[in-house]
């Protein structure tokens, strides 16, 4: 009988076992997937370790123009490593540079940029180059002669529209794209044929010109008397968001590329873009995949990660083959449809609306796409285990009369458990009151260590960083910089006549101007980077980490303005009747023969040179 009932309780734990077994099973299966040929990569793979020709170490060089944390160039630079790690008899030595010349583009920085290339690879074998963007092609073209002019070249990310391709060297090769907005255009009139209007976005620097103004001018020509076009690159950012925020539902949006608006304020495009879709009333396309995730619902796109992949394939065939004469002197990359499925949902775009063969990104899965199989198994074993119990408690009601021939010999045996069992019942709750109690100092006292540690680093009347806070946070972040050499701005900034405005309103109102102050401070540091503190009385200061001296200035008005605009009244100022502040503002890149002292000081100087031009400004 023993024997039986353990023989029960092990095949109940069998399928408890199996049950858990099936839900740990991965069944899912993607509803979006995007299967991409990797014929010529295994080709190259295969063939690497067969030809003998080919080098047992190779350098390849990739050229970014921009900075390394522009989303493009992280796309890039991800496809090529994967693109070129997927080759596992080969081994390749990868070179990234980026110019950066979005922040530095003289000619000055540009010889010394590329003189420095010179001496750095001079004692480099260099076996193949790859270069991003129309401008990182021309400037090596303009330069390769002094560096590495025997080394064959593939472009990538390029308008082969713009140049003349009889005038490219015989070693170079390219991947190309064309812009074109009039497949997403066409698709969203088809699935929405009310809309009457068409609001083109885009800028007028020198990347527009170069990459987008055909793509324009051909959207304009196709749909002209179709529907009306307004082209908004006219006006400011400021004035282009609030159209677009005002936009009836029957219009629609399309975002080109903006690195510089009308008034000459430049812009990162994927900044643009992300700012125009938090506040637009109707849909905005795009035309690069880059742009997924910023809130666009996607499009007709060109995908940077796309032609980075064919850009590597066609340097392997060039350093498998070692020569470029049997390859095209270019090849265009070809267009996708992509969406972004959460915008897709925000603007009630069903995906049977979109094209065919359309890729979807960032998909949601509902609960029985996720876990179909394992709900079935886990469905089919628990009628499986209430089989189980049924035949299981039939078997205990035959069992029931063995064991009621045992139930005397156990009354007196069950008396002394239970009397053993109160005992320890008691000891146990006596020992679980003393675990509780001293759960409870702990915690109390692990609350008054993080609430003291706050107090500590936080300023009691304006809820900012305290002193101490802010010494130590600068001295983090001076010492970081020094290691990235990326800019460090300071802001120090002081209320005119505040004793003035004590004297004259009391205490209470100082108090009370501060707290508002404070909450100003607070919200133009939006940054997680970003610190304001008090640093001490009327003064308070804000650490801009990674921030050129044009973004600080920038910040510092628009809190000067912003307190201006509190009116808080102080009739004793001899500025304004009202509460006003001057800046001092200072940046540096740090340097081993500098501290932070002279950060402090040179924006404390600019602070004093502001208030003895008249305050109520922002000087550097």
């Amino acid at each position: 009988m023993i024997l039986i009932g353990k023989i029960n309780f092990k095949i109940i734990i069998f399928v408890i076992n199996f049950i858990y077994f099936l839900i740990a099973i991965d069944w899912r299966k993607p509803i979006f997937s995007q299967i991409k040929s990797r014929e010529e990569t295994n080709a190259v793979a295969e063939n690497c370790s067969l030809n003998t020709d080919f080098p047992s170490l190779t350098r390849v060089l990739v050229l970014f123009p921009y900075q390394a944390d522009l989303p493009h160039h992280i796309l890039a630079t991800q496809a090529i490593k994967e693109e070129f790690n997927k080759i596992k008899n080969c081994n390749f030595d990868l070179y990234f540079e980026y110019l950066d010349l979005t922040r530095f583009s003289g000619e000055i920085y540009q010889k010394q940029l590329f003189n420095f290339y010179k001496t750095k690879y001079k004692e480099k074998s260099i076996d193949l180059v790859i270069i991003s963007n129309d401008i990182g092609r021309n400037l090596w073209l303009k330069h390769r002669e002094k560096i590495l002019p025997n080394t064959p070249v593939v472009f990538y990310d390029s308008d082969c529209q713009n140049f003349a391709l009889d005038k490219l060297p015989t070693d170079f090769r390219g991947i190309c794209y064309k812009v074109d907005y009039i497949q997403s255009v066409s698709w969203i009139l088809q699935i929405r044929p009310a809309i009457k209007e068409i609001i083109l976005v885009h800028g007028v620097g020198i990347i527009e010109q170069q990459a987008e103004f055909r793509a324009y001018d051909a959207l304009k020509k196709t749909f002209k008397g179709q529907v009306k076009i307004t082209d908004l690159s006219h006006l400011p950012l400021a004035q282009i968001k609030h159209r677009v925020a005002s936009l009836s539902k029957r219009s629609i949006v399309v975002y080109g590329l903006m690195s510089e608006d009308v008034d000459g304020i430049r812009y990162r495009p994927l900044d643009v873009l992300r700012q125009l879709t938090e506040v637009s009333a109707v849909p905005v396309l795009s035309g690069y995949d880059q742009f997924i995730g910023t809130g666009t619902v996607g499009g007709y796109m060109s995908s940077i990660q796309q032609q980075a992949n064919k850009a590597v394939l066609l340097g392997l065939s060039i350093l498998k083959d070692q020569s470029t004469r049997n390859l095209p002197v270019i090849t265009y990359s070809t267009n996708q449809f992509i969406f972004d499925y959460p915008v897709l949902r925000h603007w009630n775009i069903p995906l049977s609306a979109l094209p065919p063969d359309s890729i979807v990104k960032n998909p949601q899965y509902s609960l029985w796409q996720l876990y179909r199989w394992q709900i079935i198994a886990i469905a089919v074993s628990f009628i499986g285990l209430i089989s189980l119990v049924i035949y299981l408690s039939g078997l205990n009601r035959k069992l029931n009369h063995a064991r009621l021939a045992y139930s005397e010999l156990n009354a007196s045996l069950e008396t002394k458990v239970i009397e053993r069992t109160a005992e320890l019942k008691e000891v146990n709750s006596r020992l679980e009151a003393e675990i509780i109690e001293r759960s409870q100092a702990e915690a109390e006292k692990e609350r008054l260590i993080a609430k003291l540690n706050r107090l500590s680093h936080i300023d009691n009347l304006t809820s900012l960083a305290n002193r101490r806070s802010f010494d130590l946070y600068l001295k983090q972040e001076w010492n970081r910089h020094y290691r990235t050499q990326l800019p460090l701005s300071l802001i120090l900034c002081d209320i005119d006549y505040f004793k003035k405005l004590n004297d004259t309103y009391g205490h209470q109102a100082g108090d009370e101007c501060l707290k508002r102050v404070a909450k100003v401070l607070k919200k133009h540091t939006k940054r997680s980077s970003d610190l304001a503190a008090r640093y001490g009385g009327e003064e308070f200061a804000i650490i801009l980490p990674e921030t050129d001296l044009e973004g600080a200035i920038f910040l510092a008005e628009s809190i000067k303005d912003n307190i201006k605009s509190l009116r808080i009244p102080n009739s004793a100022s001899l500025v304004k009747p009202f509460v006003s502040m001057t800046f001092g503002v200072a940046t540096m890149v740090p340097t081993q023969h500098q501290s932070l002292d002279i950060l402090i000081s040179l924006a404390d100087q600019a602070l004093y040179r502001g208030k003895n031009n008249g305050r109520d400004q922002v000087s550097v």
